[in-house]
C-alpha cells in the first residue's frame, strides 16, 4: 500500500506525435528539420477557426487507438518506444553468457524470463499458490484475520491501508500512514451510485468474483462472491469520498496507537502493527501514526467486528488472486483481464507478453533495468540540456511570480522562497537502489512476484525511523511521466520521457520549450496549485 505524493505530467496535445524513432547518428532533429512533425498539421483549416484542427488535423483523421491499449497521442508513441527499447535490453541480456552478468543483471533476466515462461507458468498450475490458498482457509479468528492484514508476507487486502510515507509536516522524517482501502472496484462510487455503467461495472464485478472463488474450487462461489461484494459495499458506505480526501488538513490526523485504539476499538491494532513488523514505539515514545479519514475509521472497524471470518477467507483469496493473476495460469490471467482489462478500462485484446514481462520487471527491478536503459539511450549531454531547460524555466516563472497583479507581496516573497529552493532530478538517480536482497526465483514466477513486494516492504520499514533519503526517487529511468513531490519540493523527469518528440538535444529550442518545456513548467506550478 505504498502511496508517493506524486502528481503525474499531464497529456499533451497530438501535434508532436510522430512516432519517434532510434537516435540516428547525423546531428539533425530526430523528427522533421527542426524538430516538429508537420505533417500532423491539416493547413486547409484557418487557424482562427479551429486551431487545435489546424494544429492536429491530419493526425487526428488517422490515429487509431490499438486493442491492446485505451489511448493514443504523444504519451502512447513514446511509451511503445520505451517499451521496445527495454525488451530489446532484455532480450540483449538472455543472450549473454550468464557468466558475464552481475548478479543484478541476472535477477533481471531471471525474472523476465520467469514471467514470459508461460509453459512453465502452465505446468505448475495452481501449485505455487496453494499453500496461501490453505492458510486463508485455515483462519479462526477476527484476531487472526486482524493479524493476516498486517502481514505481507501474502500481500493480503485489508480494509486499512497501511504505507509508509513522508511526514507531510515533518518531511525530515518518514510515517507510518493509516487510511481507508480495501475496496476491488476504482471508488466507493461504484457501489453506491445508480450510473447505468457503474451498476454495469458492479454487475461484472459480482460473476468476477465468483469466478475466480470457482476457480479454486469453493463450494457456493456465487453465495460466497455475493457475501464479498456486500462486504465491500459496506466498507464503500462509510468511507470518505474522493473530494474530502483531496483536502490535506482533513487528511493528517497524527496520533499514537493508543488514541487509534480509542478512535477505533472494534480493530485489534496492536495485533495488526506487531504482524506488521512495525515498532510499537518509536525514537520519541509510543509509535505514531497519521490517519487520513479519521471519522471513518470507527465505522469501518465496526464492519469489521461484525464480519463472518469465512466472509474474510474468501475476501483475502479473491483479492490474492487479482494481485497474482499475471503468474498464475492462463485462465486466471483472462478472468482478471476480461474485467480489469476490458469492463473497467475498456481494453479489448491484453498486451503481448514481452510488453507486460517488461513493466514487471520495471516494476520490481526497476533501477537496475535503469542503468542499463540510461546507458544506451541518455547521454550525459541530453541530461546536461535538460538541467538547461528546466533551469531557464524556473526563472520564467519566477519573473511570472514577481509581476502577478493578484498576489500580495508577501505571498509573493514566499513563492519566490519556495521556486529557489526546488530541487529538479533529470534522467536517472545519484545512487542506484541496492536489490542484493531480492530473491528471484526463474521457475517460480509466484514467489518472485511475493519476494519482490515482501522486499520493496521490509526495504521500507528498515528506514522507518531514519532520516528521509532526499536523493530517492519515485519512478524509474525507464518510464514515460513526471512528477512533483510535494513532500521533498522536487521536480523528477525520468530519461525515457526526454526523448523526442518531446525533447531532443539537436531539436530547435523554441521545439524543446513548447514540448518538455509545457511538462516542465507543468510540474513546477504543481508547487503552488496540486
Amino acid at each position: 500500500m505504498r502511496r508517493f505524493p506524486l502528481f503525474t505530467g499531464i497529456a499533451l496535445v497530438a501535434a508532436c506525435t510522430a512516432k519517434p524513432t532510434a537516435a540516428p547518428a547525423s546531428d539533425r532533429a530526430q523528427i522533421g528539420e527542426w524538430g516538429v512533425d508537420l505533417a500532423s498539421m491539416d493547413t486547409t483549416i484557418k487557424p482562427s477557426d479551429d486551431f487545435y484542427r489546424y494544429v492536429n488535423g491530419n493526425w487526428l483523421a488517422k490515429a487509431k487507438i490499438p486493442d491492446d491499449r485505451t489511448e493514443v497521442g504523444s504519451f502512447d508513441d513514446l511509451e511503445i518506444l520505451s517499451e521496445q527499447r527495454a525488451i530489446g535490453l532484455l532480450a540483449d541480456l538472455a543472450g549473454q553468457d550468464p557468466a558475464k552478468l552481475t548478479p543484478e543483471e541476472r535477477k533481471v533476466r531471471d525474472l523476465y524470463a520467469g514471467f514470459i515462461d508461460t509453459v512453465g507458468i502452465e505446468a505448475r498450475g495452481m501449485k505455487p499458490a496453494e499453500a496461501d490458498i490453505a492458510w486463508f482457509r485455515s483462519l479462526k479468528s477476527l484476531e487472526d484475520v486482524a493479524r493476516e492484514m498486517g502481514s505481507p508476507d501474502r500481500l493480503s487486502d485489508t480494509p486499512f491501508g497501511t504505507y509508509f510515507g513522508i511526514d507531510d509536516k515533518h518531511p525530515e522524517s518518514y510515517s507510518v500512514n493509516v487510511t481507508q482501502a480495501g475496496l476491488g472496484l476504482p471508488d466507493r462510487d461504484y457501489y453506491l451510485k445508480n450510473d447505468p455503467p457503474l451498476v454495469a461495472a458492479r454487475e461484472a464485478y459480482q460473476k468476477y468474483l465468483a469466478a475466480m472463488l470457482t476457480v479454486v474450487r469453493q463450494s457456493d462461489a456465487e453465495k460466497r462472491a455475493a457475501a464479498v461484494y456486500r462486504l465491500e459495499a459496506e466498507i464503500a458506505e462509510v468511507s470518505w469520498p474522493l473530494a474530502d480526501r483531496r483536502e490535506a488538513e482533513k487528511v493528517y490526523n497524527p496520533m499514537s496507537i493508543s488514541d487509534l485504539e480509542k478512535l477505533a476499538p472494534q480493530f485489534p491494532w496492536r495485533v495488526r502493527f506487531q504482524a506488521a513488523g512495525i515498532p510499537l514505539t518509536g525514537p520519541k515514545g509510543e509509535r505514531q501514526v497519521i490517519v487520513a479519514e479519521k471519522s471513518a475509521m470507527p465505522k469501518i472497524a465496526a464492519v469489521f467486528a461484525k464480519t463472518p471470518v469465512a466472509v474474510w477467507q474468501d475476501y483475502f483469496i479473491t483479492h490474492y488472486m487479482r494481485a497474482l493473476a499475471s503468474v498464475l495460469p492462463g485462465a486466471v490471467d483472462s478472468i482478471n483481464f476480461a474485467f480489469y482489462g476490458k469492463v473497467l478500462n475498456g481494453q479489448q485484446t491484453r498486451r503481448p507478453r514481452s510488453i507486460r514481462g517488461y513493466y514487471r520487471v520495471n516494476s520490481d527491478l526497476g533501477e537496475a533495468l535503469g542503468k542499463l536503459y540510461v546507458a544506451k539511450y541518455f547521454p550525459p549531454d541530453a541530461k546536461a540540456k535538460a538541467q538547461l531547460l528546466v533551469d531557464n524555466v524556473r526563472k520564467a516563472m519566477g519573473e511570472d511570480i514577481k509581476h502577478l497583479d493578484w498576489m500580495s507581496d508577501s505571498t509573493k516573497a514566499k513563492a519566490l522562497e519556495k521556486l529557489a529552493q526546488f530541487t529538479p532530478k533529470i534522467g536517472y538517480p545519484d545512487h542506484w537502489r541496492d536489490y542484493s536482497e531480492l530473491v528471484v526465483d526463474r521457475n517460480d514466477a509466484v514467489a518472485t512476484f511475493k519476494n519482490a513486494a515482501i522486499f520493496e516492504y521490509r526495504r521500507e520499514l528498515k528506514r522507518l525511523d531514519l532520516p528521509v533519503d532526499r536523493s530517492e526517487w519515485g519512478m524509474t529511468p525507464p518510464t514515460i511521466n513526471a512528477y512533483y513531490n510535494a513532500n521533498l519540493n522536487e521536480i523528477v523527469f525520468p530519461a525515457a520521457i526526454l526523448q523526442p518528440p518531446f525533447f531532443d538535444p539537436k531539436a530547435d529550442d523554441a521545439v524543446n520549450y513548447g514540448g518538455i518545456g509545457m511538462v516542465i513548467g507543468h510540474e513546477i506550478s504543481h508547487g503552488f496549485d496540486d
